[in-house]
């Protein structure tokens, strides 16, 4: 049986005193025989040894005997005082051999005190000696022992034993306060145990030998392991010796200095797989000041970088894609651009792709649609690229693919295989989606400081693809450089122009073909520039339309002429006004002619709108329902540049058109050229099929005129009748 560490104690002290007292009561025997004092029943001695002898043997062999060993002592202690009283009474002692007897008791009484476990317990055997003495002494017939004698023994054995219960209570009351400081001690002991066991941060002790001495709960299950395995171990043997050479040792030995030593990493642990730690090294000082181990506290702060983690992601990448976006790519070209100020024998380009039928896969199938369309794309650009390539979206139907390590013919191969790819019909579920790209391809020349200049070239020459036709790639050049930066230049005087009011209206006559009447005007605008002159549209309206300036100047165009159609004399005479497709699209272009007829009280009858057939290409549906409104409402409505755009015949047809201006490329071939003659005779028939007006734009000479007669034209325009004018001279004339 495992005795606790006091029983143990408790048992050693009780068999020495065994032995202490079978050799003194052995000793006494020999003195007694000695002085002549022969026992008549000697028994008694050996009975007395026989017992202190069977409680000492017993308490090696009997468990009930090593329990119970202290309690054994006591009833031994009774057996020996009764046999001095015994002796007392045998031998009628002298006074002074009596006196030595109850020393002799005391002295057993004195050192025999731990046994006794109460104050109680030892004053009951204190009573009962001086009991049993005085009992002795008086129960001698003869006896010789005065009062005098008699007191100043029991006051000699009185004594001894107040001093043994003094020092009993002494002992026990420290031994008491020690017993709850140590239940104190175990008890936080305990406690921290508690705390450290319950933690889930891993908290491990370290000897300067470089192995464990404690370990927590949290890093036993974290190394699947249990503590009595990893007690004792050295570090190398759980984290390997490589990584304790290279990272372990180095911050152990800082702290064995009397460092703190914080840092971050990353652990792939059995049980947990790969974690990330905030590490702490303390160290812990012993007796004498010595730094004697090192505390480490690992803090698991992996989700915490799993958020952050996540939080960079979503802010430098593409939430529907996960491509990197604007702001990561901007980053990467900017890296890009400082390599190769480093290495000159470094090359990279930008690709810049925009989806050439996105819109109206978007219109037609959904966002939803589009956003899968999306998603496709961006997967076909990955595969057309290498692993250290980066391919980015920057919104809606645009990305942006950083070559590196790649000259301009790489740079064209990639281009061409992405262009093959978008070839190919893309699976939207259960759909098939054809779908292309116009590219845009700069490659790095020296000059460039800034990501946004690349990016810029990129998107330029993207869109020169757009212009020549789509599904193609473009390289950037100095021209396109140039090009864009009259474009802006222009962009800004436009805007400058604008505000300080240099834009005007001319107008030019329309006459009737079979009469040479004046039936109406066209509006032509034109831009009195402060350093070019007056400029035609044909050198600024493009420009208007990328920059979104189109709605202010058509607004200009359409107030100009409701002013001078409200002072135009007459009731017969029109105004026509060109309107371009953009500002049908915006839906704005019904309230503006509604409000321009009432600011200046003119005829909706004397208005007419002319819109490009290129307009009818693409929505028609929509366009000939603000049609049908502008009809309703008086204003006339005709088709221009028609012949070079792709508007059907059959939805011509259903709309509620006044007149088909005939495009004036094709009266530049007339009279001679056949093919522009039987071109324009086809086109009045239509115009007569359908049962409005045929006009002819851009006539010069008298043969041109006389032809158009010849064949039916109904009106025409151009320098062989009158050059366009401002207001105020028509207005002079009509008067």
């Amino acid at each position: 049986m495992q005795l606790p560490d006091e029983k143990r104690l408790e048992l050693r002290t009780s068999r020495l005193l065994l032995v202490i007292g079978l050799v003194s009561y052995a000793i006494f025997w020999v003195i007694i025989d000695r002085l002549g004092m022969r026992d008549p029943q000697p028994l008694r001695y050996i009975a007395v040894m026989i017992l202190i002898a069977a409680a000492l043997a017993a308490s090696f062999v009997s468990n009930f005997a090593k329990k119970h060993l202290r309690k054994l002592v006591i009833i031994l202690l009774y057996v020996i005082a009764s046999h001095f009283f015994l002796l007392l009474y045998t031998f009628r002692l002298a006074p002074v051999q009596m006196i030595d007897m109850l020393i002799f008791l005391s002295a057993v009484t004195a050192t025999s005190t731990f046994i006794f476990e109460s104050r109680a317990g030892l004053l009951s055997f204190l009573l009962f000696s001086t009991a049993g003495a005085a009992v002795a002494a008086y129960a001698v017939k003869d006896p010789l022992v005065d009062i005098y004698q008699f007191f100043a023994a029991i006051a000699v054995l009185g004594f001894v034993g107040f001093m043994a219960m003094a020092y009993q209570m002494r002992m026990l009351d420290k031994i008491r306060g020690s017993e709850q400081q140590l239940r104190n001690a175990i008890q936080q002991s305990h406690r921290y145990d508690f705390i450290v066991n319950t933690s889930r941060e891993f908290m491990t002790l370290i000897n300067r030998e470089y192995k464990y001495e404690a370990v927590n709960d949290a890093y036993c299950e974290a190394h699947h392991k249990p503590r009595e395995i990893l007690i004792g171990k050295p570090v190398t043997e759980v984290w390997g010796g490589d990584l304790f050479e290279r990272v372990i040792r180095g911050y152990l030995d800082e702290c064995f200095k009397g460092n703190i030593v914080n840092y971050g990493v990353g652990f792939e642990f059995p049980a947990l797989g790969p974690r990330f730690f905030d590490v702490t090294y303390y160290p812990y000082r012993g007796a004498g000041d010595e730094i004697t181990h090192a505390v480490v506290v690992s803090r698991d702060h992996t989700e915490k970088k799993i958020a952050e983690d996540r939080l960079i992601h979503e802010a430098s990448h593409d939430a529907l894609t996960g491509l990197p976006n604007r702001h990561l790519l901007t980053d990467r070209i900017g890296h890009a651009l400082k390599k190769k100020t480093r290495e000159d024998d470094f090359d990279f380009a930008l690709l810049f792709l925009d989806l050439d039928r996105f819109k109206i896969v978007n219109d037609t199938m959904g966002h939803l649609a589009g956003d899968k369309l999306i998603i496709a794309v961006a997967r076909v650009l990955e595969k057309c690229t290498r692993p250290g390539d980066t391919v980015g979206r920057l919104g809606g139907d645009e990305f942006v693919l950083l070559l590196e390590n790649t000259n301009l013919q790489g740079a064209e191969a990639v281009a061409s295989r992405i262009l093959r790819e978008l070839s190919q019909p893309l699976m939207l579920g259960d759909s098939e989606v054809f779908t292309g790209a116009s590219i845009g391809i700069a490659p790095y020349v020296s000059g460039y400081a800034r990501s946004e200049e690349m990016l810029r070239d990129a998107d330029t020459a993207m869109y020169r693809s757009k212009a020549l036709g789509r599904s193609r790639y473009t390289i950037f050049d100095e021209e396109m450089r140039f090009a864009i930066k009259e474009q802006l230049t222009l962009e800004a005087e436009m805007r400058h122009g604008l505000e300080r009011g240099e834009f005007t209206v001319y107008f030019q006559p329309i006459f009737k073909l079979t009469d040479g009447t004046l039936t109406g005007y066209e509006t032509l605008l034109r831009w009195k520039h402060s350093r070019r002159g007056v400029l035609g549209p044909s050198v600024f309206l493009a420009v208007a339309e990328e920059a979104n300036l189109i709605d202010p100047l058509g607004e200009f165009v359409l107030r100009e002429a409701c002013r001078f159609l409200s002072r135009l004399p007459g009731k017969d005479t029109f105004v026509s006004v060109n309107v371009s497709a953009k500002q049908f699209q915006r839906h704005g272009i019904l309230e503006s002619v509604i409000q321009s007829l009432a600011d200046f009280s003119a005829e909706p009858s004397r208005l007419m709108l002319e819109l490009k057939e290129a307009s009818f290409a693409r929505g028609f549906d929509e366009v000939a329902s603000i049609l049908r409104a502008l009809s309703r409402l008086g204003v006339k409505l005709a088709v221009d540049n028609f012949g070079t755009g792709n508007a059907s015949i059959v939805n011509l047809k259903g709309l509620p058109l006044h007149m088909l201006k005939i495009d004036g490329s094709f009266a530049r071939g007339l009279p001679h050229d056949a093919s522009d003659r039987a071109l324009v005779a086809g086109m009045i028939s239509i115009a007569h099929s359908l049962g409005i007006v045929a006009g002819a734009t851009m006539v010069e000479t008298a043969s041109q005129e006389t032809l158009l007669r010849s064949l039916g034209c109904d009106t025409a325009q151009g320098f062989h009748f009158a050059e366009p004018a401002d207001s105020s001279a028509w207005l002079s004339q009509a008067r």
